[in-house]
């Protein structure tokens, strides 16, 4: 979330001859720990630390989030980091629909 507000920042620092803001987006997984975090900064709300005005957001959901949203199932999330360590392998190089259950 800091990360972004950078981001934010810097957008609005790059517009087009002051004619129009610069824009940018950032993604995160819906299996990321701080996905409430990520969707919270852009409420109207938020904190004015945490909030980001011109980057827009979105979630990556893969099938598998789907699939245990059919299936009524409990889903968890996980820290990119902490797979990494136990991997060797980022989570955005795995397959979450074939990786998933050994994660949990």
């Amino acid at each position: 979330v800091g990360v972004m507000k950078l981001l934010d920042n810097a957008f609005r620092y790059a517009d087009q001859m002051g004619q129009r803001q610069g824009s940018g987006a950032a993604y995160l997984s819906v299996f990321h720990p701080d996905i409430i975090d990520f969707l919270d900064t852009k409420k109207i709300s938020a904190d004015e630390d945490v909030r980001v005005k011109t980057l827009s957001i979105g979630v990556v959901i893969p099938d598998k989030f789907i699939e245990l949203a059919r299936e009524d199932k409990d889903y968890y999330m996980f820290y990119p980091h902490s797979v990494y360590k136990e991997y060797g392998q980022y989570l955005d190089e795995m397959s979450i629909n074939e990786m998933y259950d050994e994660l949990v």
